[in-house]
């Protein structure tokens, strides 16, 4: 489940969400969003996910039980 291997690399790294979420230019609470399933990130967001993480974007982008966008995490921040 894609969930757990987010909380899974997260942990792995000793980041917080908070961590990850400044690291990826995006508000903790997107990150939170996206790492319970209830969003799909954006794919500038999915790349970035991967360089803090190392998770392949075509993971992150595939919608599994969400019926979330991709791209539509709150509090994207878009540069």
């Amino acid at each position: 489940m894609l969930q757990s291997r987010l909380r899974e690399a997260r942990i792995a790294k000793n980041m917080k969400p908070s961590d990850v979420a400044k690291a990826v230019g995006i508000t903790e609470r997107a990150y939170r969003y996206i790492e319970a399933g209830e969003r799909v990130p954006s794919l500038e967001t999915a790349i970035k996910l991967e360089q803090v993480l190392g998770i392949p974007p075509r993971e992150l982008l595939v919608q599994s039980n969400s019926t979330s966008e991709p791209g539509s995490e709150q509090g994207e921040h878009t540069a």
